[in-house]
């Protein structure tokens, strides 16, 4: 069973960069699908719409560095929020780079922004950076790579501005956008991240700023006052830790927990076979980092299977 918000993250790693979701959903041994997955799917699809209901740069001022032809009539940039995917921008032949200015007029709070290619005339972007005017400069807030018939930017944090730039930092030929959006996801707090190093620290951190992360060592699950995460804690011997995200009254994350052994602070390879030094050292088997690994592999026996040993 998934989540609301695990669905919610797969929403975005999947239709967010132009694929399908399939969740291969079965019946029970009723012949229905589980009420457990109803509620959580439902809770999925209210959190898709509240988020994209409102496209708050609807009534904005786009200004674009270059228009096709001039024809502001047939290629302008308003056609970015018309809701056709099949009208767009577009530039000329030698414009590949060209850069938009969207004044919003007043401050709008947002964290997904929606980019669209008119898809039938293919694929052509190929990165894109959005700017954000704060404090009196302009700062980075999101980039993406292809864009194609639907790309979701999903920021880090809440972004409150009143003036946007989106720059095409790379295309092979003339851009043809159809469409740009930014959008407010209703709750966004997601389950803290645990894990521990090598000398036993345990670091907790999630995906966006919020008020407090509180943990717990005892089992229990964190409510609002067990204690505050603020730094990286030591964790020798082992055991479990429950992490939760709080924000302002009410709101609160999901559970995430991690269970850890003892520390391999003093662990030390004594002998292993010769290990391949570009990414697979033998230190890689405990350094409590799941995306490494120890391999004998070489290039050009990857395929092939290999006896290793590690004392």
């Amino acid at each position: 069973m998934k989540s609301p918000y695990t669905l919610l993250d797969l929403y975005y790693k999947s239709v967010g960069r132009g694929a399908a979701l399939d969740l291969g959903l079965s019946p029970d041994p009723r012949g229905i699908i589980n009420e457990i997955d109803v509620k959580s799917l439902t809770e999925f699809g209210n959190l898709v719409k509240q988020t994209f209901a409102v496209n708050l740069a609807k009534g904005a001022t786009l200004t674009a560095s270059n228009v096709r032809g001039g024809n502001k009539a047939k290629f302008g940039p308003q056609f970015l929020v018309d809701d056709n995917r099949y009208s767009y921008w577009a530039t000329d032949d030698k414009v590949t780079t060209p850069t938009l200015t969207i004044d919003l007029h007043s401050p709008k709070t947002f964290n997904v922004i929606r980019l669209r290619e008119n898809i039938k005339l293919g694929q052509r972007i190929e990165a894109v950076a959005v700017d954000a005017y704060v404090d009196g400069k302009w700062e980075q807030i999101g980039e993406a790579t292809s864009i194609g018939g639907n790309r979701l930017i999903r920021l880090t944090q809440n972004i409150t501005a009143s003036k946007l730039r989106l720059r095409v930092t790379a295309s092979p030929v003339a851009i043809a956008l159809s469409d740009f959006g930014i959008y407010k996801e209703p709750v966004h707090l997601t389950a803290p991240k645990v894990s521990r190093n090598k000398k036993g620290e345990v670091s907790i951190i999630t995906e966006a700023p919020v008020s407090a992360i509180r943990y717990t060592l005892d089992g229990h699950e964190p409510t609002s006052s067990s204690p505050v995460y603020t730094k990286p804690f030591v964790l020798n011997e082992g055991g479990v830790v429950k992490a939760r995200s709080f924000e302002g009254k009410g709101q609160q994350s999901e559970c995430a927990y991690a269970s850890f052994g003892y520390a391999k602070t003093d662990w030390k390879v004594l002998d292993a076979t010769a290990p391949n030094e570009d990414w697979g050292r033998a230190e890689n088997a405990f350094d409590e980092n799941t995306g490494s690994l120890y391999s004998t592999l070489k290039k050009k026996a990857r395929n092939s299977r290999s006896r290793s040993a590690l004392i």
